[in-house]
């Protein structure tokens, strides 16, 4: 079964279940088929997701939700692919956005248009990311791995090597974009931006929050990680933000406290300039989104990609394989534009 086909009646089953108002049977008969039988699709490793019927859901913890099994293993061998053990549906489609889609993500540095409202890119850089259905915090060194199944996680480790450089200023915004690509689809599935002002309040409100905790360590954290939902609240990114060093607050800032220390009142001098706007460098870490939201995107509701649409870079293409140039007009490929407010929890 060729990859088209396998979309083309995962699209069918899920029309079926809709207009019948149950689950469709033949869930288990697509998993064996393409992920269990066929040497052409299928991964060593395979994907079970355990039911959500019955008494033992109630007791499964978040951890339990998921199974791995290597192909051929004679130790512990594939279970049964029937019964109501495991969610055949689930099962199916995450195999399939695990082992059969690729992945490109993009971080933008864009200035709209004030007559047209059109976003021009002004820098970027797109890279291959793989989800996964855990997660592991990238704020603190050695944490723990967690499961967030439904939820996929696209996290980027090297994200101070990949996106070094990404300089969001007064005026410009930060666009988030990752794309998916199965058989002859290609689609968004996660497109938003937020703006100077946005990353710069969260920035700030989260250093004011850190302020007692830093005069205990007297240490200063640079880097603060922003949160940010996704258009209409689906889907969240994270952006680890630094003011840009060399920047003429960050200067200021630094003179202001050398001076404080001497006993000597800033107030109204060096601490006006350092209220204004600065530079702040962006680092994209991860983005997350549910199962379905890809899903959805693949069979139902494609979408053309917008900021990794135009022709690759040297410098992208050293990196990744695969990215573009700038200069070039976003919104006329539908990237979305609405607001996604950083956050600091």
């Amino acid at each position: 079964m060729h990859i088209d086909e396998f979309l083309d009646a995962v699209r069918k089953e899920r029309k079926r279940a809709a207009l019948s108002g149950g689950t469709s049977t033949s869930w288990p008969f697509l998993f064996k088929t393409f992920f269990v039988d066929s040497d052409e699709h299928a991964d060593d490793l395979i994907f079970f997701v355990a039911s959500n019927i019955g008494p033992a859901a109630a007791r499964r913890k978040p951890e339990d939700i998921l199974e791995v099994f290597r192909r051929g293993s004679t130790t512990r061998p594939l279970p049964p692919i029937s019964g109501r053990t495991y969610n055949w549906e689930q099962s199916a489609c995450l195999n399939l956005l695990m082992q059969q889609v690729t992945y490109e993500l993009t971080s933008a540095i864009c200035r709209r248009d004030p007559d047209t409202l059109k976003l021009r890119i002004l820098e970027k850089r797109t890279i291959p990311v793989f989800p996964s259905p855990s997660k592991r915090s990238l704020e603190v060194k050695m944490s723990d791995e967690q499961i967030t199944f439904p939820f996929l996680y696209f996290t980027i480790d090297n994200f101070d090597e990949l996106f070094e450089g990404m300089v969001v200023t007064q005026g410009h915004d930060a666009c988030v974009e990752l794309v998916a690509e199965c058989g002859s689809i290609r689609t968004t599935v996660f497109s938003g931006s937020v703006t100077h002002g946005q990353l710069m309040a969260s920035f700030l409100s989260r250093k004011s929050g850190r302020k007692y905790q830093s005069k205990r360590t007297k240490q200063e954290r640079k880097m603060e990680f922003l949160n940010m939902r996704g258009p209409s609240g689906i889907g969240h990114a994270e952006m680890a933000v630094s003011r840009k060093e060399g920047d003429i607050g960050a200067k200021d800032g630094a003179v202001s406290g050398f001076l404080r220390k001497l006993g000597i009142n800033t107030s109204g001098v060096l601490n006006d300039r350092e209220s204004k706007s600065f530079e702040l460098n962006s680092f994209l870490t991860y983005v997350s989104l549910n199962w379905s939201t890809i899903m959805e995107a693949l069979i139902e509701k494609p979408q053309r990609p917008a900021l990794s649409a135009t022709k690759k870079t040297a410098v992208e293409r050293a990196a990744s394989g695969a990215s573009s140039g700038s200069g070039a007009d976003a919104s006329a490929a539908g990237v979305s534009t609405e607001a996604a407010p950083a956050t600091a929890p």
